[in-house]
């Protein structure tokens, strides 16, 4: 094998070339302009008026939607298409939706330009925050030689590009993932690629394909809790169930990156390996979201994942070995770098730095200490709370907050950038050598931060004008098929937006209000709308800016689009197959409807037991089914509240103990739920696989004895008997199925 070649010290085309003085200076004049004149927006902002949204302004949702439709259109068409560079794209995206919010959707003009101040600083910090001191770390080690022996060490644990691009972009960006989110996977592990001998362009578009199984778990679980915070739902369900989504696509991700990079011949001749790598991520991610919570799961998905692939790469290899232009390099001479392990672990120790810095800055107990001592949090003068989402989105008019959360201590960047310092002392360069350094990377990236700072600012505009809601009310309307497209509207709203946890926050309230409309399990569509939301990264264009500025590619970031697009799309379509066939599975007795018309279909195929319940919906042909068991025994009782003690009744229900609710659930009740009449008789309705059983688990349950005591005195007729044992089910005489 020839050796492979060393990475100059400035391996790719320079991205940033020096400007003219008068190109200077007016950038600096724009510059300044910009700060005069965001400074005269806030400082005259008048005391917050109200003003409510509008999501069919034009008076025909259909135009309405094309309308809200038109700033992603705009920015996407003007990089794919047109191929303009990104920061002429975000920019006639950002014009395009404040001239949309402002003409048809009737905001405040004011109200409209404070939004998109507030989203250019989300843009600037903490996203370019995180970027700039990424790429400040990769130019360092690129100035001291240590990414050459990167490159080569790499080879010593296979020299087949293909596993190489497993290792580094699948697994070791998983692990980035989860434990800063945002660009940093993408911008950390394009470079690495790069400095194996991969294109650009392609480092680029790979590095983005790869980073989508582990988003909805990214930056210790952001995603999922957010999603938990604006819709209520129990955030260990909400866990499990996207878990549960996304195991059919941690396993087929790394399938669709070979064979994207290789073709189907190629992937199929590493399938052992591909196939440790994504089972092991599955397993370990439906694991720990099945019994931790959100937190942790990418992180250890991904650490259990670098370590089965290593280690099982040391007990075989392909037949085959390509290089990175897709080669046979097999009857070659097995390349012999040379290096001591001394020198390979002083060119992974700023990487090691990177990765133990970044994982201790996102441990929960530290970043909310710090958090608790350094955080400014800044109200937005003029739209904090001046904006109202009204019904159908949220079940009551809800003010928008708008808080700058100024975390500059406990922000991912701060600990990148803290990393990025010592790894530059321990490779032997001074302060002044870092300062230069920098400075000089501030200088390149100039462009990306200003196409950063647009296209957050044309995500906040959508959000507090109410275009996304219109696009999201427009998916609603389609129905039965609902859980299909309501899918969608996850990846389409990370793809706008450029975070999974942004979607979230936006359209989570609304899968929780439409699921319930029409019948289909909350937690589902709410965890479908998470999981979704995982295809639409790699589009997302942030990601895309993020992912060409890594590789140097700057101005080619509609290549880069035009390359994951129809990955996504298609990724996409699929990853709404599970919600849509949970929700349309047929029930017994079977209808006749293509392949389930057979009446053995659910005594020889069962229905999966891991997911959560469905509420029974009729939907033409197919009905929306329970998928944990086929029945549930359902229990209806009554119990009487003295008409003194019914305030209080109602407080200690609105704070039910965590470890009471805990209880509930694993002693089996389902869709528990207590009504109250005004006279104080509660009427109490549950599921369950047997309602005898449950009733018997909660009496050896320690905190069912301590909630009844306290309990007791507030009902009625007990004589000393706790209220479990006064739970006599109702006779039912009548059940639409």
């Amino acid at each position: 094998m020839p050796p492979t070649p060393a990475a100059p010290s400035n391996p790719l085309p320079s991205y940033a070339k020096p400007s003219h003085s008068a190109s200077l200076v007016l950038e600096a004049a724009t510059f300044l302009a910009l700060i005069a004149g965001l400074i005269f927006l806030f400082k005259t902002n008048p005391a917050a008026p109200h003003w409510e949204q509008g999501y069919n302004p034009t008076g025909h949702w259909i135009l309405s939607t094309l309308v809200a439709a038109l700033p992603i259109v705009v920015l996407l068409g003007a990089m794919a298409i047109l191929r303009l560079k990104a920061h002429v794209a975000a920019i006639a995206g950002l014009i395009t939706a404040l001239l949309a919010a402002a003409l048809v959707f009737h905001m405040p003009a004011r109200l409209a330009f404070t939004a998109a101040a507030y989203g250019a600083g989300y843009g600037l910090f903490p996203i370019c925050w995180i970027i700039l001191p990424v790429i400040f770390l990769y130019d360092l080690t690129v100035q001291t030689g240590r990414f050459v022996t990167l490159q080569q060490s790499l080879t010593g644990i296979t020299a087949d590009s293909r596993l190489q691009l497993l290792l580094i972009a699948f697994a070791l960006g998983a692990f980035f993932e989860g434990t800063s989110g945002f660009g940093t996977p993408v911008a950390v592990c394009s470079a690495i690629l790069i400095s194996l001998g991969f294109r650009p362009l392609q480092a680029a578009g790979l590095s983005l394909l790869a980073n989508t199984a582990p988003v909805a778990f990214g930056a210790m679980g952001i995603p999922i809790v957010a999603l938990h915070g604006v819709t209520g739902l129990d955030l260990l369900s909400l866990t499990r169930t996207t878990a549960v989504i996304l195991v059919p696509f941690d396993l087929l991700v790394p399938f669709w990156l070979i064979w994207a990079f290789g073709g189907f011949r190629a992937m199929l001749e590493v399938w052992p390996a591909i196939l440790a790598a994504g089972a092991t991520f599955a397993l370990a991610q439906y694991l720990m979201a099945a019994y931790s919570g959100p937190w942790l799961v990418a992180i250890v998905a991904a650490s259990a994942t670098i370590v089965v692939l290593v280690v099982f790469l040391r007990f075989w290899q392909p037949r085959r070995t390509l290089n990175v232009n897709r080669e046979d390099i097999t009857g070659q001479a097995r390349q012999r770098h040379g290096h001591s392990a001394a020198t390979i672990f002083k060119a992974w120790l700023p990487w090691l730095v990177l990765s133990l810095v970044v994982f201790i800055w996102g441990l929960p107990s530290l970043s909310t200490w710090i958090d608790a001592h350094s955080t400014i949090k800044i109200s937005v003068a003029g739209l904090n709370n001046a904006i109202q989402r009204v019904p159908p989105v949220v079940a009551a008019p809800t003010a928008e907050a708008a808080v700058f959360n100024l975390n500059w201590l406990a922000a991912t960047g701060t600990g990148i950038l803290l990393a990025a310092l010592l790894a530059g002392l321990l490779m032997g360069l001074g302060p002044r050598a870092l300062a230069a350094a920098f400075a000089r990377t501030v200088f390149n990236i100039r462009f990306t931060i200003v196409t950063i700072a647009a296209m957050v600012a044309l995500g906040y505009v959508t959000r507090y004008c109410g275009l996304d809601a219109t696009l999201g009310l427009a998916f609603a309307r389609t129905g039965a098929f609902y859980p299909f497209f309501g899918t969608l509207i996850g990846w389409l709203g990370t793809a706008s937006t450029g975070s999974d946890t942004s979607s979230n926050v936006l359209f989570g309230s609304l899968q929780r209000m439409t699921a319930r409309q029409i019948g289909v399990s909350p937690v589902l569509m709410a965890s479908a709308n998470a999981a979704g939301g995982v295809m639409g990264k790699m589009i997302a264009a942030p990601s895309v800016v993020v992912a060409s500025t890594a590789t140097q590619s700057y101005g080619q970031e509609g290549s880069i689009l035009r390359f994951v697009f129809l990955h996504s799309l298609a990724l996409a379509r699929r990853n709404c197959r599970l919600p849509a066939g949970v929700c349309a599975f047929p029930r017994r007795p079977c209808r006749p409807v293509g392949p389930f018309s057979h009446p053995a279909w659910p005594r020889f195929f069962p229905l999966p037991p891991f997911a959560k319940s469905c509420y029974d919906y009729p939907a033409g042909k197919f009905e929306i089914v329970s998928i944990v068991k086929r029945t549930l025994m359902r229990a209806c009782f009554l119990l009487k509240v003295r008409p003194e003690k019914i305030e209080e009744y109602k407080a200690r229900h609105a704070k039910v103990w965590p470890d009471m609710l805990a209880a509930l659930r694993q002693t089996g009740w389902r869709n528990y739920s207590l009504f109250l009449r005004p006279d104080g008789v509660v009427v109490g309705y549950c599921e369950a696989d047997d309602f005898e059983q449950c009733r018997a688990g909660m009496k050896n349950q320690p905190v069912n004895a301590r909630w009844q005591a306290e309990m007791a005195p507030l009902f009625e007729s007990l004589n000393g008997t706790a209220a479990d044992d006064t739970m006599f089910p109702l006779e039912e005489v009548f059940h639409l199925d």
